[in-house]
């Protein structure tokens, strides 16, 4: 009858996927009994870890858990409760296995703790793909960061662009409105003095002339010819401004005089502070030549 019972007790242990043991709350936690299927997990067979024949089931343990596993498991047996370990423990083949532990303290009658019942796991597997895990996890952190880094860069880039295009358009503006004062501004100093002698003339010949100077006035008006004279550097005046443009047409003192309707003495005046605006005062240099050269 015992070796019947002994034998559906080995045939219930082996259907139970680890290790059943029984050992002594003591140093080295002394099997007293424990599955054959330890060898499937350690390469040793059981007969090693009854009452430490060869070797103890803890000196088989990772030196850096044994601490912890012992504390974890005299704390479970002083409050009378069960508990789970993982730990490390080194097989014959010189590698590391993890494994879990689920055990809890046997008492008798006197409520001392007599034996430790409990089951091992193999948890190598589960452990990898954890650390696996862990480490396609931080991969994609790194790689999370990097990319933030990059959307960062290239955002800062676009503002700067954007900046710069902000600058570029406003710039833009300024122009468009300084071209279009420039050529009111020469339209009133080139233009509009003549066609109002157009109107007061009753000459065909001076009509004429007055509409030439006209026509070339407006091309002054498109070239950087008038924007050169009208420079604040220069200062040239709107009547020294029409004479600088009548003396690069090539008229005479005595011509331009008679378009502007002054005396030839007024002309010669203008032409002189023109020279010296320009810097050519006491200089050996053709005032028409120089003004032809600043197109």
């Amino acid at each position: 009858m015992l070796a019947e019972n002994e034998k559906q007790f080995r045939a219930l242990i082996a259907n139970i996927p680890g290790v059943v043991y029984r050992c002594k709350v003591d140093e080295n936690w002394t099997m007293t009994f424990i599955g054959n299927e330890i060898e499937t997990l350690t390469g040793y067979p059981a007969a090693d870890f009854i009452n430490n024949q060869k070797r103890s089931y803890s000196s088989i343990l990772h030196p850096e858990d044994t601490k912890v596993t012992d504390k974890i498991a005299l704390e479970a047996v002083d409050q009378k409760k069960s508990f789970i370990i993982e730990y490390r423990i080194m097989c014959s083949d010189g590698k590391w296995h993890w494994v879990q532990e689920r055990g809890r303290g046997v008492f008798d009658d006197q409520e001392k703790v007599v034996y430790l019942d409990g089951v091992i796991f193999d948890i190598t597997k589960r452990k990898q793909l954890e650390d696996l895990k862990q480490e396609s996890d931080e991969k994609l952190k790194e790689l999370n960061e990097e990319l933030e880094n990059k959307i960062k860069e290239r955002t800062s880039s676009l503002e700067d662009v954007n900046t710069a295009l902000r600058v570029l358009l406003k710039k833009r503006e300024e122009d468009k409105n300084q071209i279009g004062e420039n050529i009111y501004s020469n339209f009133k100093s080139l233009v509009q003095p003549f066609l109002n002698q157009l109107r007061n003339s009753h000459s065909k010949n001076t009509q004429k002339e007055i509409l030439d100077i006209l026509e070339s006035s407006i091309k002054e008006m498109i070239t950087p010819f008038s924007k050169k004279l009208s420079d604040p550097i220069i200062s040239l005046t709107p009547t020294e401004i029409q004479v600088a443009g009548l003396v690069k047409d090539g008229k005479t003192n005595k011509e331009i005089a008679e378009l502007l309707i002054k005396s030839i003495r007024a002309i010669t005046s203008h032409r002189e502070h023109i020279r010296q605006k320009l810097g050519l005062k006491n200089k050996k240099i053709n005032l028409r030549t120089y003004l032809l050269s600043l197109n």
